[in-house]
């Protein structure tokens, strides 16, 4: 297979595209910086060309201003001979302050200036720099020849200015001393102030002025037509350039866009047919391009991907397959495992579920997969869920608990454990778990633990229990031996007859108490009113702690108190809640069992259960005991735990009570301090019994 950094023998060798791309660059960059080089000399030519046109025409101005002041002297002095007039002298002596730049030249000079002068009166025109006639053509670099003709018309002028000194002295009666000093003559003499004004010689003198300004007009006429000339030949060579330049750029882009046709855009549509053939599925489809250019490689090269991705394609596939079947297979057995099994990644969002997940949560892997713990499952479990997984990836341990659900038979309860798993840096990227239902279990357990506590309760009430049937015994052993005798009076048969009547009557309700504490039945919920069950308990419960130093006080409400029960729930809660209470008072005391009702509303906390706003009947059982800390507080509620020495107690906590209040709709509020006692509050919903259906 031949090198593809070398040329193919027998491939027909062209220059690259890099190199052709380059050669086009260096030679437009040098047409394009040629082009710009004789822009610039354009520019500049056009600059020359525009200061010599301006250097002419302020030439002109000058010659023209000389010419214009002597004319406005001789106006100005001829004026004040024939009239007199003081203010044509003055004007006459402002012209002169002007061209010499002893006064400031006016702005608007230039123009038709002292004709509007002489009809107003006065200038009132803004007034610039003062600057002399020979200072500004200084600034004009004029030939040696051309200065030397305006300096000869300016002293001409000023001689000629001179004579018109003499005329307007004439008019005023002055003459000029051996000293050039105006002296007092006479009269004035306005015909010889006219005869210099208007004489041959002062004409003669006024040619003699104009004489080199025309010499200069000529002179610089030509000086500046043959420079205009030469710099618009230059000009004109430099525009011939660009316009050559021009079309020698537009030649190369042309050649350019040519060869980009040729080598680039034609092999790349080719390509981008096979291109659009590859994304079709056709790998088949090859492109064969002449020479060994980077197109050509390009080519080459897609062809032999094209190949590539054929192999690699049906390897792909079978991979796939390989990969849908294992997939299936471990699909069937996480589907048939009696466990719910669930993968998800470190931010919450479902990677893998069974089909037990999906029965137990109601969901479906179309709508779980991808999705997040919050997108998914009510806000308490997502929550319970997410904080978990927190621990998992935090702790990078396998975090087990047991996680309870509710569901419309009531709640589940299951053993789950979740663990990491670690990706390639050693970092956990996700998070497993399964899960397996113990709910049957559970309260297998509970019903064992709470018939123990019952047994518990029998074991510890059968000593006060005993004493009571002694004395029933006592009443039948004593009475119905009298009975026997025949000597009695019937009154008094009917009397002990009486007396064995009623001990019978005790023994039998201390029977079914005890019997009632035993047993497993099923509840059996019936309509009672709660004050007449606490009365009728009352004196069984006195006697369960009699032997403890602990007296019990009722106080109960005069409200009826109608709920729907089962009673040996109630008489349950209330023998565990005095037992309680009695071993909170190792030294004897007094145990309070109040009742009332209440109306419940949104504001109203609940230590277990849930205080749904309604009407609710309570019991309290209230003791001055040692009391608990709020610690002990939160989990008296848990199942196994207890405060009491081993031996002493099943630590099933208030079982009972909260069996009564989840049967009967209501909720559980306990206040306690230590040393200062404890108040447990049933409330239970307030209603009559229910109609079968």
């Amino acid at each position: 297979m031949p090198n593809r950094s070398e040329p193919a023998q027998g491939r027909k060798q062209i220059m690259t595209i890099r190199k052709l791309l380059s050669l086009f660059f260096v030679v437009i960059v040098v047409e394009l910086v040629a082009l710009a080089f004789t822009i610039f000399l354009i520019v500049a030519g056009q600059r020359d060309l525009a200061e010599t046109e301006n250097r002419q025409y302020q030439a002109y101005k000058i010659a023209d201003e000389l010419r214009q002041s002597s004319d406005d002297l001789t106006r100005m002095a001829r004026s004040y001979v024939v009239t007199g007039d003081p203010a044509f002298e003055q004007y006459f002596r402002k012209i002169l302050g002007i061209r010499n730049g002893t006064s400031p030249r006016p702005l608007t000079y230039d123009r038709i200036y002292w004709d509007f002068v002489v009809a107003a009166g006065d200038a009132g025109q803004a007034e610039g720099l003062a600057v002399s006639l020979k200072d500004r053509m200084a600034d004009l670099n004029l030939t040696e020849h051309e200065r030397k003709l305006l300096e000869q018309a300016q002293a001409t002028s000023d001689a000629l200015v001179s004579l018109e000194n003499r005329a307007m002295d004439a008019v005023k009666g002055l003459s000029v001393d051996g000293q050039q000093a105006r002296t007092e003559q006479g009269s004035p003499d306005p015909e010889l102030a006219r005869s210099l004004m208007f004489g041959k010689e002062y004409h003669a003198a006024k040619a003699a002025i104009m004489r080199p300004i025309d010499m200069f007009l000529v002179s610089l006429e030509n000086r500046m037509t043959a420079t205009v000339d030469e710099q618009r030949k230059r000009l004109g060579k430099y525009e011939s350039m660009s316009a050559l330049l021009d079309a020698f750029t537009l030649m190369s882009f042309a050649l350019l866009a040519l060869a980009i046709g040729r080598r680039i855009l034609g092999p790349v549509d080719k390509l981008l047919k096979q291109s659009d053939a590859i994304r079709r599925g056709d790998y088949g489809h090859q492109v064969t391009l002449e020479g060994d250019d980077e197109i050509a490689r390009l080519s080459r090269s897609v062809n032999q991907m094209s190949q590539s991705i054929k192999h690699d394609i049906s390897e792909r596939k079978a991979t796939e397959e390989a990969l849908r079947n294992s997939q299936r297979l471990l699909e069937t057995v996480l589907d048939h495992m009696p466990a719910h099994i669930f993968l998800r990644d470190i931010n919450g969002k479902y990677l893998l579920i069974n089909k037990r997940y999906e029965k137990i949560f109601g969901v479906s892997r179309q709508n779980t997969i991808g999705k997040s713990l919050r997108d998914v499952l009510p806000k308490d479990l997502a929550n319970l869920f997410a904080e978990r997984d927190r621990m998992v990836v935090d702790e990078r341990r396998v975090v087990e608990n047991e996680t309870h659900i509710p569901s419309e038979n009531g709640e589940r309860i299951f053993a789950t454990s979740c663990f990491p798993i670690y990706g390639s840096e050693d970092t956990v990227t996700l998070i497993g778990g399964v899960s397996f239902e113990i709910t049957d279990r559970r309260r297998a357990e509970e019903a064992e633990h709470r018939q123990s506590q019952k047994m518990e309760l029998f074991g510890q009430i059968t000593g006060s229990v005993a004493h009571d049937f002694n004395n029933v015994l006592t009443v039948l052993c004593c009475n119905l031996p009298v009975l026997k005798s025949e000597r009695i009076t019937p009154e008094k048969q009917q009397k002990l007859i009486n007396d064995c009547i009623d001990a019978a009557g005790m023994g039998s309700n201390l029977t079914k108490r005890l019997m009632t504490i035993a047993r497993k039945e099923a509840l059996a919920k019936t309509s009672v009113e709660l004050n007449t069950l606490i009365s009728d308990l009352a004196d069984f419960l006195q006697r369960s702690v009699a032997q403890q130093n602990v007296s019990i006080d009722v106080a109960l409400s005069e409200d009826r108190l109608p709920v729907y029960v089962d009673v040996v729930l109630v008489e349950m809660a209330l023998l565990n809640l005095v037992i309680n209470a009695r071993d909170a008072m190792p030294d004897g005391g007094t145990i309070t069992i109040s009742s009332g009702q209440a109306i419940i509303d949104e504001t109203t906390e609940a230590d277990w259960g849930t205080a749904a706003p309604g009407r609710y009947a309570f019991v309290q059982v209230a003791d001055g005991g040692v009391g608990m800390a709020p610690e002990i507080k939160k989990k008296i509620f848990k199942a196994f735990f207890t405060t009491k020495e081993k031996g002493k107690g099943t630590g099933l906590g208030l079982s009972a009570v909260q069996d009564l209040a989840r049967e009967s709709d209501g909720f559980v509020q306990i206040n306690s301090e230590p040393g200062k006692g404890t108040e447990v509050k049933v409330f239970l919903r307030s209603r009559r019994a229910r109609r079968a259906t």
